[in-house]
C-alpha cells in the first residue's frame, strides 16, 4: 500500500499523476510534481540521514539514526512527502525492519500519520535483538481515510533517548492489511 522504493529508502515518491520530466535523470534528487523526497529538517539532520552501503535489509540504502551526546533538540524527526500515504478507513499493520547497535540506549521510535493525524504505536526499541535486523509489526486502525496530504513522520524523542552513543537503522517500511503482509521467504 506504500511505494517500495520510497519507504524502502532507495528512492523518491513517484507522483504517477504527474507527467515525467523530460529532463529526469537518475542522478536528479531535486523535489519536483513527478518525484519528492524524505524530508529532514536542519537540526533532525544531525541525527537522521538517509545512508547507503551501511546497514541495510533490503536494496542498498536505510534510514540511520546516530547520536553521540545528547539530541540537539527535544524531538528528531522526517517525513515521507506528502501525500505518499493513501490510505482508506480500515485496519492496517504497519512493519518495520529495525536494526539496533550494541550501545544504543534509545527506548522507542515515534510513527505517526500527519492527514489526519495520528499516532501509530511505538517502536519499542529497548526490547528488540542488537547488531541484527528484526521487524517489527504494529496493527493500527484508521478511523478516516487519508487527506490529500497524508505522510508518515518517524521520530526520536529527547526523552526516548538517554545521552550516549545511539545508532540504529530502518528500512523496507511497509503497510498491509491484517493477513496480507508477504512473509520472508525461509
Amino acid at each position: 500500500l506504500l511505494q517500495t522504493a520510497a519507504f524502502g529508502f532507495e528512492g523518491p515518491f513517484l507522483s504517477l499523476q504527474q507527467p515525467r520530466p523530460l529532463t529526469l535523470v537518475p542522478e536528479n534528487s531535486t523535489n519536483n510534481a513527478y518525484q519528492k523526497f524524505w524530508e529532514i529538517d536542519e537540526t533532525s539532520a544531525s541525527h537522521f540521514s538517509i545512508v547507503r552501503h551501511e546497514q541495510f535489509s533490503a536494496g542498498t540504502r536505510s534510514l540511520k539514526f546516530n547520536c553521540d551526546g545528547e539530541l540537539a533538540s527535544d524531538s528528531v524527526s522526517v517525513s515521507s512527502p506528502e501525500g505518499s500515504v493513501k490510505l482508506p478507513a480500515g485496519d492496517y499493520e504497519l512493519s518495520v525492519n529495525v536494526w539496533v547497535a550494541p550501545t544504543t540506549t534509545v527506548s522507542h521510535a515515534r510513527v505517526s500519520l500527519c492527514d489526519p493525524a495520528i499516532q501509530l504505536p511505538n517502536i519499542d526499541l529497548s526490547q528488540l535483538a542488537k547488531s541484527q535486523w528484526v521487524t517489527v509489526t504494529q496493527p493500527f486502525t484508521l478511523a478516516t481515510a487519508s487527506g490529500v496530504s497524508d505522510c508518515m513522520s518517524i521520530s526520536i524523542d529527547k526523552d526516548d533517548s538517554p545521552a550516549g552513543q545511539q545508532l540504529v537503522y530502518f528500512d523496507e517500511i511497509t503497510i498491509s492489511r491484517p493477513g496480507t503482509r508477504k512473509k520472508p521467504d525461509a
